[in-house]
C-alpha cells in the first residue's frame, strides 16, 4: 500500500463528489509531467489525501488502476487547454468532518515531507505544479490521526495484512478496459433502441433500460465492495449476470414477435460489427448506416420497348437480377446488441467463476484479517499490533 497526496485546486468539487482524479497525460507542450506519470503507479487499496484550498478536505482509497479517458465534460472551461485525452483513477473519497489545515500542524509534519517533490511546502502551503504525489508513510499517519481514528483504523488494519504477507483483495474496478467497455456500449445501445423502437408507455420499454442498467451498476457495486466482502461482490455480480440474461432474451422476443431473423455469430454484418469493436453510440450507429447502404437493393435489369438499333421488342421484360432484402436499422441494432450481450455474459460468467474458486479457496479479506490479528495477537503476547509491525519491519 502506498500514500498519495493530490492537490485539485480549480477540481476539486468536480474529482472529489464525482469519486476520481484526472490529469493530462503530457504539457500543453507534449513535455512529460512527473506529476502526470504519478497517475500511473496507483494501485487498487492505495489512500490519496485530498488537498484544496488549503486544507485536507478528505482522504480515499484507490479502486482502479490508472486507465486511459477523456477530459471530463463536468470541468467545462476548466483545463480546456488541455488534451482531450488524459490518465483517471476511480477514488471512494470521503470528506473529513473538520478539514486539516497543515499551516497549523507544520511542527508535527514538517519533518517528514519528501526532501523532493512535496506536494506541500515547508509553511504548509500548497506547491504549485505538483498534481499527484507519493507521500511517505510517517506523514499518512501523521494526517490521518489529525483527521480521524477510523482513517487510522483503516490504514493500520491493511498495514497488518501487509505484515503478515495476507494477499490484498484484487480490485479490478469498474473499467477493466473491454470488459467496462462492453457492458456500458450495451447499456447505451438498449436506451437508444428503446427510445426508438419500444413504446415509452410499455412496460417493456422500462424493463429493458432497467435491465441493462442493474447489470452495469451492480457490476459497479461489487467491484467496490470486493475489498471487504467477497460474499457480496459474488452475489451483486451475479445479479449483474440475470440482468443481462433477461436483457438478452428481451431482445430475442422483439426479433421473434416482428418476424426478424436473429442472426447466428457468423453472419457477415455481425462480423464486420465485431471487427470494429465499436465502444461508442456513435460508432454504432455509422456501422447500422454502413450496413444498410452495403445492402442497398440493386436496380432491375430490363430491357425497353426499342433495342440499341431501334427495333421493337414489344412489351417483353428480362428477369430482373436477384435483390438482397435490406436489413431494418431494429434488426441491425437488435442483432448487434445481442453481439455486445453475449460478450458481456461470458465475461461474467468468467468473472463468477473466478469470484466463487477465489472465495472457497480463500475466504473473505475480513476472514483473513481476523484470522491474521489473532495470530498476531497471541505471538504478541499483549505486545500492541503496531509494535509487531516495527518489528516485523
Amino acid at each position: 500500500m502506498n500514500f498519495w497526496w493530490v492537490n485539485h485546486s480549480q477540481t476539486f468539487r468536480h474529482e472529489f463528489f464525482g469519486k476520481y482524479i484526472w490529469s493530462p497525460k503530457r504539457k500543453r507542450n507534449d513535455h512529460i509531467n512527473p506529476f502526470y506519470e504519478t497517475m500511473r503507479e496507483v494501485a487498487p487499496g492505495d489512500v490519496i489525501y485530498s488537498f484544496a484550498d488549503g486544507a485536507v478536505q478528505g482522504f480515499g482509497l484507490a479502486r482502479t488502476h490508472c486507465y486511459t479517458s477523456p477530459r471530463p465534460d463536468e470541468f467545462g472551461h476548466i483545463g480546456q487547454a488541455w488534451n482531450e485525452v488524459g490518465w483517471r483513477v476511480d477514488i471512494d473519497f470521503q470528506k473529513f468532518t473538520e478539514p486539516i489545515l497543515p499551516t497549523q500542524h507544520m511542527q508535527a509534519i514538517g519533518p517528514t515531507l519528501s526532501e523532493r517533490y512535496s506536494p506541500i511546502r515547508a509553511n504548509g502551503y500548497g506547491n504549485q505544479g505538483v498534481y499527484l504525489a507519493q507521500i511517505p508513510q510517517a506523514m499518512a499517519l501523521i494526517i490521518a490521526q489529525l483527521a480521524s481514528p477510523e482513517l487510522l483504523g483503516i490504514i493500520q488494519g491493511i498495514q497488518v495484512a501487509d505484515a503478515a504477507q495476507i494477499q490484498m483483495p484484487d480490485l479490478p474496478g469498474v473499467n477493466e478496459w473491454e470488459e467496462q467497455e462492453t457492458k456500458r456500449i450495451s447499456e447505451d445501445v438498449t436506451v437508444r433502441f428503446c427510445d426508438r423502437y419500444i413504446d415509452v408507455r410499455s412496460r417493456t420499454h422500462d424493463q429493458m433500460v432497467q435491465a441493462a442498467r442493474s447489470g452495469v451498476q451492480n457490476i459497479a457495486e461489487g467491484s467496490q465492495a470486493s475489498g471487504t466482502s467477497k460474499k457480496m461482490e459474488l452475489k451483486l455480480t451475479n445479479v449483474a449476470r440475470a440482468s443481462l440474461e433477461e436483457l438478452r432474451l428481451d431482445y430475442e422476443d422483439f426479433l421473434r414477435q416482428r418476424g426478424l431473423e436473429m442472426w447466428p455469430p457468423e453472419h457477415p454484418p455481425l462480423k464486420r460489427f465485431k471487427a470494429k469493436r465499436c465502444t461508442t453510440l456513435e460508432q454504432v450507429r455509422l456501422w447500422v448506416e454502413e450496413e444498410r447502404r452495403r445492402a442497398t437493393p440493386t436496380k432491375k435489369a430490363t430491357l425497353t420497348d426499342t433495342d440499341e438499333q431501334g427495333h421493337g421488342r414489344g412489351k417483353h421484360e428480362e428477369p430482373s437480377v436477384p435483390v438482397r432484402e435490406s436489413p431494418s436499422s431494429a434488426q441491425l441494432v437488435a442483432n448487434a446488441a445481442l453481439s455486445l450481450l453475449n460478450l458481456a455474459c461470458y465475461f461474467l460468467d468468467r468473472q463468477v467463476a473466478a469470484q466463487a474458486a477465489a472465495f472457497e479457496q480463500e475466504g473473505g479479506f475480513t476472514e483473513r484479517l481476523y484470522r491474521t490479528r489473532s495470530q498476531l495477537r497471541r505471538a504478541g503476547a499483549g505486545t500492541p499490533i503496531s509494535a509487531i509491525i516495527e518489528r516485523k519491519n
